[in-house]
């Protein structure tokens, strides 16, 4: 079965993500001085554009932890049929298309 992930950035809302079955990873986002994950529950994505439409600056984010991201893969890949197709934001947006070479390349087997 092919298995679908992506990140945040993808805006995919995290009820879609789950009536399509999609992995959702969360990205860590800041406004100001206050930290969330964009990940519909930190921050409820109403919350996210009210803040946006008031904020003075504007939230900044950092690279998805590659530790998200291999719990996700690792979660998805539950037998030797399981496949993975990983998307993300273009690589001049998100460090992950970079980031995400290293894991395809690492050890990540499925259980036996």
């Amino acid at each position: 079965m092919i298995r679908i992930i992506t990140e945040a950035m993808s805006d995919l809302t995290r009820e879609d993500a789950l009536r399509l079955n999609i992995t959702l990873v969360a990205q860590p986002l800041r406004f100001g001085m206050e930290e969330y994950l964009d990940d519909g529950y930190s921050i409820k994505r109403e919350d996210f554009f009210a803040r946006m439409r008031t904020a003075t600056e504007l939230p900044h984010t950092s690279m998805v932890p590659m530790a998200f991201w291999l719990d996700a893969f690792n979660k998805r890949l539950r037998s030797p049929e399981d496949e993975l197709l990983c998307i993300t934001g273009p690589s001049r947006l998100s460090g992950a298309t970079t980031a995400l070479r290293w894991p395809r390349r690492s050890a990540m087997t499925p259980p036996a």
